[in-house]
C-alpha cells in the first residue's frame, strides 16, 4: 500500500511539472508573438513616413497660395469698410481659400 501511495506522489509531482512546463512555453510564445506584433507595426509607421512627408509637402503649397490672397486682397478690401463689410469680406476670403 505505501508503494502505490508513494507512486502516486510521484505521479502527481510529474502532472504538476509537465503543467508548469506547458504554461512557460504558453508564455514565452505568447511573448515572442507580442514582440513579433510590435515590429510589424513598427514597419508600417516606417513604410507610412514617406507618405506624410509628401502630403505635408503637397499642403505647403496650398498654404503659400493661401497666404498670397490674403495679402493681395485683404488691404484694399478693409479699407473704409464697416464692421458688417467686413464680415463678409472675411467670407469671401475664406471662401477663395478653400476652393
Amino acid at each position: 500500500m505505501g508503494l502505490w501511495v508513494f507512486l502516486g506522489l510521484i505521479a502527481a509531482v510529474v502532472l504538476v511539472g509537465i503543467s508548469a512546463y506547458n504554461t512557460l512555453v504558453a508564455l514565452r510564445q505568447r511573448t515572442h508573438q507580442a514582440f513579433a506584433d510590435i515590429d510589424v507595426q513598427l514597419k508600417q509607421r516606417h513604410d507610412l513616413i514617406p507618405n506624410l512627408i509628401e502630403t505635408v509637402k503637397g499642403d505647403e503649397g496650398d498654404e503659400e497660395k493661401t497666404v498670397m490672397h490674403f495679402e493681395e486682397d485683404l488691404p484694399p478690401m478693409i479699407l473704409n469698410r464697416t464692421n458688417t463689410q467686413l464680415l463678409g469680406v472675411i467670407a469671401v476670403l475664406l471662401r477663395r481659400a478653400r476652393g
